[in-house]
């Protein structure tokens, strides 16, 4: 099945799924007291449903998502209740909220796998060389996208390669990238077959992705040879991300103030400056590997190379 793509800039996605997800909060917070209020409360959490089709409808190349958010709702929030038929009106209000949160939950995971594919959002990346990755890059981009996703949770790893453009042979080779992943130690696995194959990150993992973004020396020779030309280029690329709803304002402001120090310090320790900032920024997962490699490609033409 080919992936869904975004049909809306990112960020307008961004907001509508903070808006919906806004309102299924306040239809949670409801207290049905009486029969009378039931049919109406329905009527509500109906119409926020339809909404969210309707946004996925519009919003995707496919109806990929439209499907996996109706998926199953009703046997996952049968496990919350063992309701008598006919229900009492709690049972009814509760299994109501039961779907609803499932669906907000739903949601809310979408955008966080969609903010990681490259394909899906449009990021301004040049996927060309992905597609010739050696083994081992696709290892280490499968452990990195599942560092940025770090949240407990499961995702498809499939998924994550084909949203970034990153091909691979087959279903089995997938698996067997997986296994070679979690017999070193760096990554959980679930699933198989028709459900595919999920990971996530460990304790482990995520050691290996510190350490490799730590350690390297990299080479600041090729910086701009003035104060204009960084802060033009400074400017192009908090522009640039602003327009692909990339960073926060936490890296524009740094950015900004790196502006100040240039010419203050050497190539060098301004590069390495430059480096430690957002190191702690990928870190603390504020700024993807692919925004880390964006802004160092435009300031010093060539991206850092432990992430090439």
């Amino acid at each position: 099945m080919p992936i869904a793509i975004l049909t809306i800039p990112f960020a307008e996605c961004q907001e509508t799924l903070a808006e919906l997800d806004r309102q299924a909060e306040i239809l949670l917070s409801e207290t049905i007291s009486s029969d009378k209020d039931l049919p109406p409360y329905e009527g509500q959490v109906s119409g926020w449903n339809a909404q969210v089709r309707a946004f996925l409808e519009r919003s995707f190349s496919t109806k990929e998502h439209l499907v996996d958010f109706d998926q199953d709702v009703n046997g996952l929030s049968g496990r919350h209740s063992q309701a008598r038929f006919p229900m009492i009106l709690q049972e009814r209000v509760s299994k109501i909220k039961a779907d609803l949160k499932i669906r907000k939950t739903r949601l809310l995971n979408f955008l966080q796998l969609w903010d990681v594919l490259d394909l899906v959002r449009g990021t301004a990346t040049d996927l060309s060389a992905r597609k010739n990755f050696t083994m081992r890059q696709k290892l280490d981009f499968l452990l990195e996208k599942l560092f940025q996703l770090d949240d407990g949770q499961f995702h498809p790893l499939g998924i994550l390669l084909e949203g970034n453009g990153v091909p691979y042979r087959d279903y089995s080779n997938l698996v067997e990238m997986a296994n070679q992943l979690e017999n070193l130690g760096y990554i959980e696995t679930l699933g198989g077959s028709g459900a595919g194959i999920w990971g996530k990150i460990t304790v482990q993992g995520t050691l290996r992705v510190e350490e490799k973004l730590l350690t390297y020396k990299e080479d600041y020779s090729a910086a701009p040879q003035d104060q204009l030309s960084l802060n033009e280029k400074i400017d192009w690329i908090i522009q640039e991300l602003k327009k692909q709803s990339v960073g926060q304002e936490v890296l524009f402001n740094e950015l900004e103030e790196l502006k100040d120090l240039y010419g203050k310090l050497s190539k060098k320790n301004w590069g390495e400056l430059l480096k430690g900032k957002l190191v702690d920024l990928a870190l603390d997962r504020i700024i993807s590997k692919e925004t880390f490699g964006f802004i160092f490609l435009k300031i010093f033409g060539h991206e850092l190379k432990f992430l090439s």
